[in-house]
């Protein structure tokens, strides 16, 4: 490597430099910290201080690395112009560049800040719909979790749109997620915190809607409470009473015994009519219609034990008390119409409302 020193004057030094592995110039010594300072000449790249005999990576020239303003400009300086050389004669010419033969400079092989990418293309317009979605979602979720909280039954009916907003709040999440990967920007983040705090808050409002009971309902259970009650405790009196008949002792009375069961037997039968006549008016008329399948079972159940240890019929158990069975003989009527398709359960009901 020849002495920078013995070209002469660094102002007037030549020096070359290698660019897509051909060599341009040659360059000044101000030309080339120029070059430096703008970032288009990196520290790895090739230059030649000795006309081209020899490359040595910039870095090992010290000279262009003294001056104190080597700040990288904020934008590439313009190609530099061939520096003007000095002829014995006296006169001046410039000298060659030699060129690619594309005839573009290729850009630089180090040193050289990239350009800065883009952003992949579509990721902020997904974000953005991402978080509108999410935030939409979000916000409406809102009412149907306030009415389930505060069981407010005029508006209980809005509480089952927590089910399409929770999906509302996973699609967001789900744009918000993808506008992330594609660099979608803030949006593409806070449509992802906006979609798991709607997606937590529906998914909550849906459960709570779905395991607890709907309080418009609560008027139905307060009217059928009693009936129901009433219809338990007549059904638990006479199984106890016979119970106590089929297993009584030789020396127990069992006209008392038979008595009380049918007693046991005509009042399960007058409630289970109070209680049809009390849910006439409400939605679950099915659910204690149907329960008159336990009343014809009592009923069953009570005939077998008196024809088999009194040979007895029912109606003679009936008439030994001096009590009518019209209840009993109408519920277990229309229960059989019902069963055997004649009687639908409109006019079952029509009929228990008319009461």
């Amino acid at each position: 490597m020849a002495n920078p020193s013995a070209a002469g004057d660094q102002s007037s030094q030549g020096y070359l430099w290698k660019r897509g592995g051909r060599p341009i110039g040659p360059f000044s010594i101000t030309q080339m910290r120029k070059m430096v300072r703008s970032g288009e000449l990196g520290r790895s790249q090739q230059v030649s201080d000795d006309g081209g005999t020899t490359y040595v990576a910039a870095s090992e020239l010290a000279e262009l690395w003294e001056s104190a303003d080597l700040v990288p400009a904020a934008t590439a300086a313009p190609w530099p112009n061939p520096p003007e050389t000095t002829t014995s004669s006296g006169s001046t010419s410039q000298a060659t560049v030699v060129l690619p033969p594309s005839g573009l400079v290729p850009a630089p092989e180090g040193g050289g800040a990239p350009p800065p990418s883009s952003p992949r293309r579509g990721g902020w317009g997904v974000g953005l719909a991402g978080f509108i979605t999410g935030t939409a979602a979000l916000t409406l979720g809102l009412i149907p979790l306030g009415i389930w909280f505060t069981r407010y039954e005029p508006g209980y009916s809005f509480v089952p749109l927590a089910l399409p907003l929770l999906a509302a709040s996973i699609t967001g999440l789900v744009l918000s997620g993808i506008a992330l990967g594609r660099r979608g920007g803030g949006f593409a983040t806070a449509g992802l915190v906006v979609g798991i705090c709607g997606g937590v808050l529906g998914l909550t409002t849906a459960i709570g809607w779905l395991v607890s009971h709907d309080p418009r309902e609560d008027w139905i259970r307060r009217l059928t409470a009693t009936s129901t009650a009433d219809m338990e405790l007549a059904r638990k009196d006479f199984t106890t009473s016979l119970r106590r008949y089929q297993s009584r002792k030789p020396n127990d009375d069992a006209v008392a015994a038979r008595e009380r069961m049918t007693k046991d037997l005509l009042r399960l039968a007058e409630a289970h009519k109070k209680l049809l006549i009390a849910a006439a008016s409400t939605p679950r008329f099915r659910q204690h219609f149907e329960k008159l399948d336990g009343l014809r079972t009592a009923y069953m159940t009570f005939g077998e034990s008196i024809k088999l240890q009194d040979q007895m019929t029912t109606q003679q158990a009936i008439d030994n008390i001096g009590r009518e069975a019209t209840t009993l003989r109408e519920l277990l009527d229309l229960l059989e119409l019902y069963q055997t398709g004649s009687l639908s359960l409109e006019a079952a009901q029509a009929k228990f409302r008319a009461y």
